[in-house]
C-alpha cells in the first residue's frame, strides 16, 4: 500500500498587523530563490514542489506542505520556515498554530 499524502498546515497571526513592503518582498524573494512567485489576489503566494506559502499584506502567514512523511518533521520544518519569514517581514510578536 502506498503512503498516503497529507497536508500539514501552520498559520501564524501577527499581534499587531505590519503591512508588507516592496523591500520586506525582495528580502522573502531572496530566501525562498528556489520558489514560484506571484501575486493572487493582493497575497504573496510562494510555492515549490509541496510546499505552498501565503503571505497577506498584513503579514497574515499560511505555509502549507503535502507529505507522506513524519508529521512531526514537517510540522518543524514549517514551524522554521515561518520563523524566518516573521524576521524578514518584522513581526515581533505572533501566533502559530499547525492546522491539519
Amino acid at each position: 500500500m502506498a503512503p498516503v499524502d497529507r497536508w500539514i498546515n501552520y498559520l501564524t497571526l501577527p499581534e499587531k498587523q505590519t503591512k508588507i513592503n516592496g523591500n520586506k518582498i525582495a528580502r522573502l524573494r531572496e530566501l525562498l530563490k528556489d520558489f514560484e512567485y506571484r501575486i493572487i489576489q493582493k497575497n504573496y503566494n510562494f510555492t515549490y514542489k509541496n510546499i505552498e506559502i501565503t503571505i497577506s499584506i498584513d503579514s497574515v502567514i499560511l505555509i502549507s506542505l503535502s507529505s507522506s512523511t513524519n508529521t512531526t518533521y514537517g510540522s518543524s520544518l514549517l514551524t522554521k520556515l515561518a520563523d524566518n519569514i516573521n524576521s524578514i517581514i518584522e513581526v515581533e510578536k505572533f501566533s502559530g498554530n499547525i492546522i491539519s
